[in-house]
Protein backbone atom coordinates (compact mmCIF):
# COMPACT_ATOMS: atom_id res chain seq x y z
CA UNK A 1 0.00 0.00 0.00
CA UNK A 2 1.62 3.45 -0.82
CA UNK A 3 0.68 6.41 1.77
CA UNK A 4 0.30 9.92 0.62
CA UNK A 5 3.00 11.86 1.94
CA UNK A 6 2.38 15.60 2.02
CA UNK A 7 6.09 16.95 1.13
CA UNK A 8 5.21 21.07 0.31
CA UNK A 9 1.72 22.51 0.96
CA UNK A 10 -1.14 21.91 -1.04
CA UNK A 11 -1.17 23.61 -4.14
CA UNK A 12 -3.27 23.60 -7.62
CA UNK A 13 -1.58 22.12 -10.52
CA UNK A 14 -3.35 22.08 -14.11
CA UNK A 15 -1.67 18.98 -15.92
CA UNK A 16 -1.96 19.00 -19.96
CA UNK A 17 -1.67 16.04 -21.99
CA UNK A 18 -3.47 14.08 -25.12
CA UNK A 19 -3.22 11.40 -23.65
CA UNK A 20 -5.48 9.83 -20.79
CA UNK A 21 -2.93 7.73 -19.22
CA UNK A 22 -0.56 9.69 -19.16
CA UNK A 23 -2.68 12.47 -17.21
CA UNK A 24 -3.78 9.44 -14.87
CA UNK A 25 -0.32 8.60 -13.75
CA UNK A 26 0.89 12.43 -13.34
CA UNK A 27 -2.29 13.18 -11.62
CA UNK A 28 -1.74 9.80 -8.74
CA UNK A 29 2.04 11.34 -8.51
CA UNK A 30 0.66 14.82 -7.59
CA UNK A 31 -1.91 13.93 -5.31
CA UNK A 32 0.02 11.42 -2.87
CA UNK A 33 1.89 14.85 -2.55
CA UNK A 34 -1.19 16.40 -1.46
CA UNK A 35 -2.14 18.83 -4.59
CA UNK A 36 -5.31 19.69 -6.04
CA UNK A 37 -4.43 18.17 -9.44
CA UNK A 38 -6.80 19.12 -12.37
CA UNK A 39 -6.61 17.73 -15.84
CA UNK A 40 -6.64 19.28 -19.90
CA UNK A 41 -6.02 16.75 -22.61
CA UNK A 42 -5.39 19.71 -25.44
CA UNK A 43 -3.87 23.03 -25.56
CA UNK A 44 -7.18 25.24 -25.79
CA UNK A 45 -8.58 23.61 -23.03
CA UNK A 46 -5.59 24.22 -20.93
CA UNK A 47 -6.23 27.91 -21.49
CA UNK A 48 -9.69 27.86 -20.58
CA UNK A 49 -8.80 25.41 -17.54
CA UNK A 50 -5.83 28.24 -16.33
CA UNK A 51 -8.60 31.03 -16.50
CA UNK A 52 -10.61 29.59 -14.50
CA UNK A 53 -9.05 27.61 -12.05
CA UNK A 54 -5.55 29.96 -11.93
CA UNK A 55 -3.15 27.31 -10.88
CA UNK A 56 -0.08 27.51 -9.64
CA UNK A 57 2.07 25.59 -11.45
CA UNK A 58 1.34 23.87 -15.11
CA UNK A 59 2.70 20.77 -16.62
CA UNK A 60 2.82 21.00 -20.17
CA UNK A 61 3.31 18.23 -22.62
CA UNK A 62 5.23 19.27 -25.14
CA UNK A 63 4.02 17.22 -28.59
CA UNK A 64 0.35 17.59 -28.45
CA UNK A 65 -2.27 17.33 -31.98
CA UNK A 66 -3.17 21.39 -33.34
CA UNK A 67 -1.93 23.40 -30.53
CA UNK A 68 1.20 22.36 -29.05
CA UNK A 69 2.61 22.93 -25.47
CA UNK A 70 4.86 25.60 -27.02
CA UNK A 71 2.16 27.29 -28.31
CA UNK A 72 0.44 26.99 -24.83
CA UNK A 73 3.27 28.32 -23.26
CA UNK A 74 3.54 31.26 -25.09
CA UNK A 75 -0.54 32.01 -24.47
CA UNK A 76 0.09 31.87 -20.68
CA UNK A 77 3.07 34.62 -20.87
CA UNK A 78 1.69 36.60 -23.22
CA UNK A 79 -1.60 37.21 -20.83
CA UNK A 80 -0.41 39.42 -18.09
CA UNK A 81 -3.08 37.57 -15.19
CA UNK A 82 -0.89 34.37 -15.78
CA UNK A 83 2.69 35.20 -17.04
CA UNK A 84 3.75 34.43 -13.51
CA UNK A 85 2.72 31.08 -13.46
CA UNK A 86 5.12 28.40 -13.45
CA UNK A 87 5.19 26.15 -16.76
CA UNK A 88 7.45 22.64 -16.69
CA UNK A 89 7.66 21.30 -19.62
CA UNK A 90 7.31 17.44 -20.26
CA UNK A 91 9.07 15.87 -23.55
CA UNK A 92 9.47 12.40 -24.83
CA UNK A 93 12.10 14.23 -27.00
CA UNK A 94 15.86 14.83 -25.83
CA UNK A 95 15.59 17.20 -23.52
CA UNK A 96 19.06 18.57 -24.17
CA UNK A 97 17.82 19.49 -27.41
CA UNK A 98 14.33 20.64 -26.14
CA UNK A 99 15.72 22.95 -23.44
CA UNK A 100 16.99 26.02 -25.76
CA UNK A 101 13.45 25.88 -27.21
CA UNK A 102 10.90 25.33 -23.87
CA UNK A 103 13.78 28.50 -22.42
CA UNK A 104 12.62 30.13 -25.52
CA UNK A 105 9.01 30.32 -25.02
CA UNK A 106 9.11 30.95 -21.27
CA UNK A 107 9.33 27.37 -19.42
CA UNK A 108 10.80 27.26 -15.92
CA UNK A 109 11.97 23.76 -16.12
CA UNK A 110 12.00 20.47 -18.49
CA UNK A 111 11.72 16.62 -17.63
CA UNK A 112 11.66 13.99 -20.22
CA UNK A 113 9.63 10.97 -20.41
CA UNK A 114 9.74 7.96 -18.86
CA UNK A 115 10.50 10.59 -15.84
CA UNK A 116 11.38 9.59 -12.17
CA UNK A 117 8.94 10.00 -9.67
CA UNK A 118 11.20 11.39 -6.88
CA UNK A 119 12.94 13.93 -9.41
CA UNK A 120 9.64 15.24 -10.92
CA UNK A 121 8.15 15.61 -6.93
CA UNK A 122 11.37 17.77 -6.19
CA UNK A 123 11.16 19.87 -9.26
CA UNK A 124 7.21 20.11 -8.71
CA UNK A 125 8.20 21.55 -4.91
CA UNK A 126 11.11 23.92 -5.80
CA UNK A 127 9.23 25.43 -8.53
CA UNK A 128 6.22 25.87 -6.33
CA UNK A 129 8.08 27.64 -3.46
CA UNK A 130 9.68 29.77 -6.50
CA UNK A 131 5.85 30.82 -7.11
CA UNK A 132 5.34 31.58 -3.21
CA UNK A 133 8.22 33.74 -2.96
CA UNK A 134 7.62 35.67 -6.07
CA UNK A 135 3.46 36.01 -4.76
CA UNK A 136 4.85 37.06 -1.14
CA UNK A 137 7.05 40.38 -3.15
CA UNK A 138 4.31 41.01 -5.20
CA UNK A 139 1.67 40.81 -2.53
CA UNK A 140 4.08 43.59 -0.52
CA UNK A 141 5.17 45.79 -3.54
CA UNK A 142 0.94 46.05 -3.88
CA UNK A 143 0.60 46.95 -0.40
CA UNK A 144 3.82 49.45 -0.53
CA UNK A 145 2.12 50.88 -3.62
CA UNK A 146 -1.22 51.33 -2.30
CA UNK A 147 -0.05 52.36 0.76
CA UNK A 148 2.23 55.49 -0.87
CA UNK A 149 -1.21 56.95 -2.93
CA UNK A 150 -1.23 60.38 -1.98
CA UNK A 151 1.83 60.47 0.61
CA UNK A 152 4.75 62.56 0.55
CA UNK A 153 7.75 62.06 -1.54
CA UNK A 154 10.10 60.71 1.44
CA UNK A 155 7.39 57.64 1.04
CA UNK A 156 7.82 56.86 -1.96
CA UNK A 157 11.70 56.58 -1.49
CA UNK A 158 10.57 54.27 1.00
CA UNK A 159 8.90 52.11 -1.54
CA UNK A 160 11.47 52.09 -4.04
CA UNK A 161 14.41 51.07 -1.49
CA UNK A 162 12.11 47.75 -0.25
CA UNK A 163 11.06 46.94 -3.25
CA UNK A 164 14.61 46.78 -4.71
CA UNK A 165 15.81 44.96 -1.09
CA UNK A 166 13.11 42.05 -1.97
CA UNK A 167 14.35 41.85 -5.63
CA UNK A 168 17.87 41.45 -5.08
CA UNK A 169 17.67 37.95 -2.97
CA UNK A 170 14.83 36.57 -4.91
CA UNK A 171 16.45 37.01 -8.11
CA UNK A 172 19.39 35.02 -6.44
CA UNK A 173 16.97 32.17 -5.74
CA UNK A 174 15.64 31.79 -9.03
CA UNK A 175 18.74 32.19 -10.74
CA UNK A 176 20.60 29.61 -8.99
CA UNK A 177 17.27 27.02 -9.11
CA UNK A 178 17.47 27.70 -12.57
CA UNK A 179 21.49 26.66 -13.00
CA UNK A 180 20.70 23.58 -10.80
CA UNK A 181 17.14 22.41 -12.29
CA UNK A 182 18.51 22.96 -15.56
CA UNK A 183 21.22 20.68 -15.22
CA UNK A 184 23.61 23.28 -16.29
CA UNK A 185 25.60 21.71 -12.36
CA UNK A 186 26.88 18.53 -11.54
CA UNK A 187 24.94 17.40 -8.37
CA UNK A 188 28.29 15.77 -7.31
CA UNK A 189 30.61 18.74 -7.77
CA UNK A 190 31.24 21.19 -5.05
CA UNK A 191 29.37 24.15 -7.05
CA UNK A 192 26.29 22.47 -6.38
CA UNK A 193 25.95 22.26 -2.52
CA UNK A 194 27.44 26.03 -2.63
CA UNK A 195 24.17 26.97 -5.01
CA UNK A 196 22.46 25.60 -2.35
CA UNK A 197 23.68 27.85 0.03
CA UNK A 198 23.31 30.57 -1.85
CA UNK A 199 19.57 29.57 -2.49
CA UNK A 200 19.37 28.97 1.59
CA UNK A 201 20.38 31.83 2.82
CA UNK A 202 19.35 34.30 0.12
CA UNK A 203 15.71 33.00 1.47
CA UNK A 204 16.63 33.57 4.90
CA UNK A 205 17.37 36.99 4.21
CA UNK A 206 14.05 37.77 2.12
CA UNK A 207 12.57 36.27 5.36
CA UNK A 208 14.22 39.08 7.26
CA UNK A 209 13.72 41.69 4.04
CA UNK A 210 9.86 40.81 4.57
CA UNK A 211 9.84 41.16 8.22
CA UNK A 212 11.64 44.42 8.50
CA UNK A 213 8.91 45.57 5.88
CA UNK A 214 6.03 44.74 8.02
CA UNK A 215 7.86 46.72 11.03
CA UNK A 216 8.62 49.91 8.66
CA UNK A 217 4.70 49.55 7.45
CA UNK A 218 3.52 49.16 10.76
CA UNK A 219 5.50 52.67 11.47
CA UNK A 220 3.85 53.97 8.69
CA UNK A 221 0.49 52.71 10.22
CA UNK A 222 1.32 54.09 13.61
CA UNK A 223 0.61 50.74 15.25
CA UNK A 224 4.30 49.96 16.27
CA UNK A 225 4.89 49.22 19.40
CA UNK A 226 8.63 49.99 21.01
CA UNK A 227 9.65 47.86 24.06
CA UNK A 228 12.15 49.62 25.86
CA UNK A 229 14.93 48.30 28.34
CA UNK A 230 18.63 49.11 29.82
CA UNK A 231 21.08 47.19 27.35
CA UNK A 232 25.18 47.78 26.87
CA UNK A 233 25.34 49.58 23.79
CA UNK A 234 28.47 48.50 22.86
CA UNK A 235 27.44 44.84 22.92
CA UNK A 236 24.29 45.75 20.71
CA UNK A 237 26.59 47.24 18.16
CA UNK A 238 29.14 44.95 17.87
CA UNK A 239 26.02 41.85 17.50
CA UNK A 240 25.35 43.71 14.26
CA UNK A 241 28.70 44.18 12.81
CA UNK A 242 29.54 40.43 13.26
CA UNK A 243 26.30 39.30 11.49
CA UNK A 244 27.50 41.80 8.56
CA UNK A 245 30.77 40.21 8.26
CA UNK A 246 30.04 37.27 5.97
CA UNK A 247 28.84 39.79 3.09
CA UNK A 248 31.96 42.22 3.75
CA UNK A 249 34.33 39.03 3.43
CA UNK A 250 33.06 38.13 0.12
CA UNK A 251 34.37 41.04 -0.85
CA UNK A 252 36.94 41.34 0.96
CA UNK A 253 35.86 43.99 2.88
CA UNK A 254 36.69 44.94 6.69
CA UNK A 255 33.97 46.17 8.99
CA UNK A 256 35.49 47.21 12.48
CA UNK A 257 34.19 48.77 15.76
CA UNK A 258 35.14 51.67 17.20
CA UNK A 259 32.90 51.72 20.56
CA UNK A 260 33.43 55.28 23.02
CA UNK A 261 33.87 53.69 26.48
CA UNK A 262 32.12 56.43 28.20
CA UNK A 263 29.06 55.34 26.39
CA UNK A 264 27.64 52.35 28.23
CA UNK A 265 24.42 51.35 29.17
CA UNK A 266 21.06 53.03 27.11
CA UNK A 267 17.51 52.72 27.16
CA UNK A 268 15.91 51.71 23.85
CA UNK A 269 14.30 49.36 22.07
CA UNK A 270 16.99 46.95 20.86
CA UNK A 271 15.32 44.79 18.24
CA UNK A 272 14.47 47.81 16.23
CA UNK A 273 17.55 49.92 16.86
CA UNK A 274 19.60 46.71 15.80
CA UNK A 275 17.19 46.53 12.63
CA UNK A 276 18.00 50.09 11.33
CA UNK A 277 22.15 49.98 12.05
CA UNK A 278 21.82 46.73 10.62
CA UNK A 279 19.85 48.05 7.14
CA UNK A 280 22.91 51.47 7.24
CA UNK A 281 25.68 48.77 7.60
CA UNK A 282 24.20 46.30 4.69
CA UNK A 283 24.10 49.94 2.47
CA UNK A 284 27.77 50.85 3.53
CA UNK A 285 29.36 47.44 2.83
CA UNK A 286 27.12 47.19 -0.65
CA UNK A 287 28.26 50.79 -1.18
CA UNK A 288 32.30 50.15 -0.31
CA UNK A 289 34.94 49.29 -2.95
CA UNK A 290 36.20 45.74 -2.87
CA UNK A 291 38.90 45.28 -0.49
CA UNK A 292 37.90 48.73 1.28
CA UNK A 293 36.67 49.55 5.39
CA UNK A 294 33.39 50.14 6.69
CA UNK A 295 33.81 51.97 10.16
CA UNK A 296 31.12 51.70 12.89
CA UNK A 297 31.33 53.96 15.87
CA UNK A 298 29.63 55.22 18.86
CA UNK A 299 30.00 58.45 20.65
CA UNK A 300 28.71 59.45 23.75
CA UNK A 301 27.61 63.02 23.04
CA UNK A 302 25.88 64.73 26.32
CA UNK A 303 23.89 63.44 29.16
CA UNK A 304 20.72 63.25 27.13
CA UNK A 305 21.82 62.06 23.41
CA UNK A 306 23.96 59.29 22.13
CA UNK A 307 25.55 58.70 18.42
CA UNK A 308 26.58 55.93 16.09
CA UNK A 309 28.04 57.07 12.83
CA UNK A 310 28.60 54.25 9.86
CA UNK A 311 31.55 55.42 7.59
CA UNK A 312 31.70 53.31 4.40
CA UNK A 313 34.56 53.86 1.55
CA UNK A 314 31.87 54.69 -1.41
CA UNK A 315 33.63 57.51 -3.21
CA UNK A 316 34.27 57.72 -7.04
CA UNK A 317 36.58 59.80 -8.40
CA UNK A 318 36.70 61.63 -4.72
CA UNK A 319 33.60 62.10 -4.32
CA UNK A 320 31.24 60.54 -2.02
CA UNK A 321 27.44 58.51 -2.75
CA UNK A 322 24.84 61.14 -3.14
CA UNK A 323 21.11 61.06 -1.91
CA UNK A 324 20.07 60.37 2.11
CA UNK A 325 20.27 57.85 5.03
CA UNK A 326 18.48 55.27 3.14
CA UNK A 327 14.70 54.86 3.42
CA UNK A 328 14.37 52.16 6.58
CA UNK A 329 16.87 53.26 8.91
CA UNK A 330 15.95 57.00 8.65
CA UNK A 331 12.29 56.14 9.24
CA UNK A 332 12.93 53.71 12.36
CA UNK A 333 15.25 56.23 13.95
CA UNK A 334 12.65 58.97 13.45
CA UNK A 335 10.00 57.07 15.44
CA UNK A 336 12.98 56.05 18.34
CA UNK A 337 12.81 59.76 18.89
CA UNK A 338 16.11 60.84 16.85
CA UNK A 339 17.42 61.55 13.81
CA UNK A 340 19.43 60.73 11.21
CA UNK A 341 21.73 62.66 8.34
CA UNK A 342 24.19 61.49 5.86
CA UNK A 343 27.39 63.71 5.36
CA UNK A 344 31.12 63.22 4.07
CA UNK A 345 33.23 61.43 5.38
CA UNK A 346 37.23 62.39 6.55
CA UNK A 347 38.14 59.51 3.99
CA UNK A 348 36.18 60.70 0.91
CA UNK A 349 33.48 58.36 1.45
CA UNK A 350 30.09 58.99 3.58
CA UNK A 351 28.98 59.04 6.93
CA UNK A 352 25.23 57.70 8.57
CA UNK A 353 25.44 59.27 11.35
CA UNK A 354 22.25 58.27 13.66
CA UNK A 355 21.35 60.23 16.80
CA UNK A 356 18.93 58.59 19.36
CA UNK A 357 18.16 59.77 23.15
CA UNK A 358 20.20 57.80 25.84
CA UNK A 359 16.73 57.50 27.65
CA UNK A 360 14.04 56.45 25.58
CA UNK A 361 10.20 57.40 26.01
CA UNK A 362 8.61 55.42 28.27
CA UNK A 363 5.52 55.72 25.07
CA UNK A 364 6.33 56.14 21.41
CA UNK A 365 4.96 59.14 19.87
CA UNK A 366 1.59 59.07 19.38
CA UNK A 367 0.91 56.25 21.56
CA UNK A 368 0.22 53.58 18.89
CA UNK A 369 -0.97 50.13 20.51
CA UNK A 370 -0.44 46.49 18.79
Amino acid sequence: MVRAQKMSPPAKILVVDDTPQNLKLFKQILTLQGHDVVTASSGPEALEVIQRERPQLVLLDVMMPGMSGYDVCRAIRADAATTTIPVMMVTGLDPAEERPRCNEVGADDVVSKPFNRDDLQARVRTLLRLKALRDTVEEQEHRLAAASRGAPRSHDDVVASMSHELRTPLNLIIGFAELLHGGLVDPTTPEHKEYLGHILSSGRLLLRVIEDLVDLARVEAGTLQLRHEAVAIGGLVAEVCAASRAAADARSIRVEFEEDPALTEVVLDPERFKLALRNALDEAVRMTREGGRVLVRTRALDGERFGVEVEDESAVDGRPRKGEVPALPRRMVEFMGGEAGLRRGPSGGSVVSMVLPRQAMLEPPGDPVG
